[in-house]
């Protein structure tokens, strides 16, 4: 394989790894706290394996390199980064490559290094509902300013609606409950009532 084919493979490699950890970095970074716990909470469901597929055409390029035969080399990839899932970096395969291309090099180390924010962000994912209700139970514990509810603790909420224009006699009302996570646990029916209207809502999230 030639070294115009390896730095070709590579530098794809290597823009692909970088679009995303950019993609990663704005989701945590630059979107609301919703957005990110959402990303967060998908990350599991298929994202987290981009980063192993980005990695096989690297460790196939170093084992075509010193003249492996293509479904040799292919399968051999895909083992390698079958490794790499239980985050067990080998580049044993690939050692001639490394020794004479320094940008293989430091983009064979950079994809290790992002698989160890891909793992860090999938235990995150698996166990995002935990740690983040620990927090907010912690958080309430030493905290004044906040109440968390769980399942079957009825929430009550006093409402009151005053008319904007003098005209305005009558709205319709609607309510949902989100989770920590954002997701619409309870609703309730829009209804039509006279302004000015006051009441307590009582809700017992399921």
């Amino acid at each position: 394989m030639s070294n115009a084919a390896v730095n070709a493979v590579t530098g794809i490699c290597f823009a692909l790894l970088t679009c995303e950890l950019i993609y990663v970095f704005y989701n945590l970074v630059f979107k609301d706290r919703r957005g990110t716990l959402a990303f967060l909470r998908n990350f599991k469901k298929g994202r987290c394996a981009i980063v192993y597929v980005i990695a096989i055409p690297l460790y196939l390029i170093g084992h075509l390199y010193v003249g492996t035969n293509f479904p040799e080399a292919f399968f051999s990839a895909v083992n390698q980064c079958v490794n790499l899932v239980v985050l067990k970096y080998s580049t044993s395969t690939v050692t001639q490559l490394l020794a004479e291309n320094s940008f293989y090099f430091a983009t064979v180390y950079y994809c290790f290094a992002v698989v160890g924010v891909n793992a860090v962000l999938f235990v995150t994912s698996l166990a995002g509902q935990r740690l983040w209700r620990t927090a907010q139970a912690t958080r309430v514990r030493f905290g004044k300013k906040e109440k968390l509810y769980f399942s079957d603790e009825t929430i009550a909420a006093d409402l009151s609606f005053r008319p904007a224009r003098p005209s305005a006699k009558q709205m319709r009302r609607s309510w949902k409950l989100l989770d920590f996570f954002g997701k619409e646990v309870a609703s309730g029916h829009p209804e039509t009532v006279a302004l000015p209207h006051r009441e307590t809502l009582r809700i017992v999230p399921p």
